[in-house]
């Protein structure tokens, strides 16, 4: 057997050195090739001290895509290092090219070599070969804090409730409030926000009352699925179960984190409402508060008090009947001080059952808007279609005797639709690209659904887009497409919409029918304004932030996008680019970034508008226009 033993093993030996030689080696990834320039430098916080153990990321350097930038891919991609314990940090072995520095740490906002505010725009840095480039700088900004306790009517602690820090923004020309950061109180009614921006916020405790019909809760409350997808789409989550009235469950604890009361041996209700630091009911009542850098506000404390609620119930109709299973919102006049992404703000959320009939109870007296929207289901989606479609955003006010036994009718929706156009003389880019990019309808007025692109949908492979069906309305007409898509068809950018030759993408266009013949042109004809910024001593500025802005002032309440007010930085010797500027007339100014502030704040434009030169842009005009640095102060 010996013999066998050995010719079987010598054979498996054999086999073993042929399959070695046929199988081709493991491809082995070479190492980014070395250069030989040095950047050495020190990150710092606001007042000038080395921040230690921070992350400092070496980048490709900023490049315009389209409306947004974004950085050019280096040779074995980003490279981080850390900083020393005096925020020191190095890298060796360059290649000559375009970098920028960025630099984060926990508790900081991000930082970024030439940047002078937290958010601010940054530089890039040319490096030579064997160019050593010492001590550049990298400003971090410490996030602000609020904290403070919660009480009741008492002065006992409320335990376990949300508290959002709501900050001033513009939007559409209009001073709106966006949640920025939340804390939930501990078992001393305490609470902590940190990681706060700089600026102005109004703090707030709110309220939702919620109720669903009977058996829909008690089936969720069991695990069942949810009956409708509404309830899921409407964000209405939870598991647990109040009281019954009726045919409905009050307090059903999806998305109201108030505890709220029995009602009182009389048989009247008593609600917490959403409460404004200190003790105000609206936000435009509310006391805002300032933080700066680094700051801490403490004993931002808000005093919750019972107030007296009623029912708010109602039927629901829809063109072909009762409109079952639709989520319905009972929504505080003061939402319209509320950007789209303050969310879960509402008074009292519910669903309509199978007779269209919905229920809000515990509703404190005053004025609010009845809302309720029903949308076909998204292409290729399983959710079945509501049996009605339409909407309502109907104001209500109620007293205290409630509202009820209301029939009230959704209104029809409308269908818009269109197509994409390429205005160029290359050739356009291929159906699977056209595929990834969508359009939006941006509603200018207070709407049904308050999010940050509600309306929006894909192109199909021919260049087509159907929005089955959205409310009447105001509307721009918005090109959207990923930083990465962009980039894979670098030489096209958007022209703007057009419905039969006018503008609607800066320019509302009102929509109380059916529309068709939407035109959203993408051209390879580029536009751009350049040219140099100077201090008043005739140097070149790096400082300097350049705004470019139309002129008509007509749309200064209404700019949405930013097509057409645009900032840029200037480079380091002091150049700019706004490239992609439709035709028209503008105001450009340049100040220093440090100022530059909330630029959309319509006011902030008319001061620009006093210091700027102004322009005409022809259709892929290329101008030159220089600048002096100015001061709006």
């Amino acid at each position: 057997m010996r013999p066998l033993t050995s010719l079987a093993l010598l054979m498996t030996c054999a086999a073993v050195v042929l399959a070695r030689q046929s199988t081709p080696a493991p491809q082995q990834t070479p190492p980014p090739e070395k250069g030989t320039a040095v950047v050495t430098g020190q990150v710092v916080d606001a007042n000038g001290d080395g921040v230690p153990a921070a992350v400092v990321i070496l980048r490709g350097g900023i490049q315009a895509i389209a409306l947004t930038t974004t950085n050019r891919d280096i040779p074995g991609g980003p490279r981080p290092t850390i900083t020393t314990k005096d925020g020191h940090f190095a890298f060796f072995d360059l290649l000559p090219g375009t970098y920028t520095f960025d630099a984060t740490k926990q508790g900081f906002i991000d930082g970024a070599y030439g940047r002078l505010r937290p958010n601010g725009l940054a530089h890039s840095i040319d490096l030579k070969d064997g160019e050593v480039l010492a001590s550049i700088r990298i400003p971090i900004w410490e996030y602000a804090s609020v904290a403070g306790t919660v009480r009741d009517e008492t002065g006992e602690p409320v335990v376990g409730v949300q508290v959002r820090a709501l900050r001033r923004g513009f939007v559409n020309g209009r001073s709106l409030l966006n949640s920025v950061g939340f804390g939930s109180t501990n078992d001393r009614g305490e609470y902590r926000i940190d990681t706060l921006p700089p600026g102005r916020y109004v703090i707030v405790v709110a309220s939702t009352q919620t109720s669903l019909p009977a058996p829909d809760a008690a089936s969720r409350a069991a695990g069942a699925p949810a009956p409708d997808p509404q309830l899921t789409r409407s964000g209405i989550f939870g598991t647990g179960i109040g009281r019954q009235l009726g045919d409905f469950l009050w307090n059903w604890s999806g998305r109201s984190a108030m505890v709220v009361p029995n009602p009182t041996d009389d048989g009247r209700m008593l609600v917490y409402p959403t409460t404004f630091y200190p003790s105000a009911r609206s936000s435009r009542e509310a006391e805002a508060i300032t933080l700066e850098s680094g700051g801490e506000r403490l004993s931002v404390d808000l005093q919750l008090q019972l107030v007296p609620a009623t029912i708010v119930s109602g039927v629901l109709m829809g063109a072909n009947g009762p409109a079952d299973g639709l989520a319905v919102r009972l929504v505080p006049e003061y939402a319209d001080d509320l950007s789209g992404e303050t969310r879960g703000m509402d008074a009292a959320v519910s669903v309509s059952d199978a007779n269209g009939r919905f229920f809000f109870a515990g509703v404190p007296v005053g004025r609010y808007y009845l809302q309720a929207e029903a949308s076909p289901a998204p292409p290729g989606s399983s959710i079945p279609q509501p049996v009605s479609m339409g909407w309502l955003n109907e104001p209500v006010a109620v007293g205290e005797g409630g509202l009820t036994g209301g029939t009230h009718m959704l209104r029809p929706a409308v269908k818009v639709s269109g197509k994409l156009f390429f205005d160029g003389t290359k050739p356009p880019p291929p159906p699977e690209w056209i595929e990834k990019v969508s359009v939006s309808l941006e509603a200018l007025d207070f709407a049904v659904n308050r999010a940050e692109a509600p309306y929006l949908v894909n192109f199909d492979r021919n260049g087509q887009f159907v929005f089955p069906s959205v409310p009447p309305g105001r509307y721009t007409v918005l090109f959207r497409a990923f930083v990465q898509d962009r980039r894979a068809m670098p030489d096209w950018e958007t022209k703007g919409a057009t419905l039969d030759g006018k503008d609607v993408s800066d320019r509302p266009m009102v929509v109380t029918t059916d529309v068709s013949g939407i035109v959203v042109s993408l051209t390879d004809r580029s536009s751009q304004v350049s040219g140099a910024v100077r201090d008043s001593a005739g140097k070149a500025d790096s400082t300097a932030a350049v705004i470019l802005f139309t002129a008509e002032r007509e749309l200064w309440p209404v700019l949405r996008t930013n097509r057409r007010i645009r900032l840029v930085r200037a480079s380091e010797n002091g150049t700019y680019v706004v490239r992609g500027v439709p035709a028209g007339q503008y105001f450009v100014a340049a100040i220093s970034d440090a100022d530059v502030g909330d630029f959309w704040d319509p006011q902030m434009l008319e001061a620009l508008s006093k210091v700027a030169a102004s322009i005409v842009m022809a259709p892929a005009e290329q101008k030159t226009q220089d600048l002096v640095l100015k001061s709006v102060k």
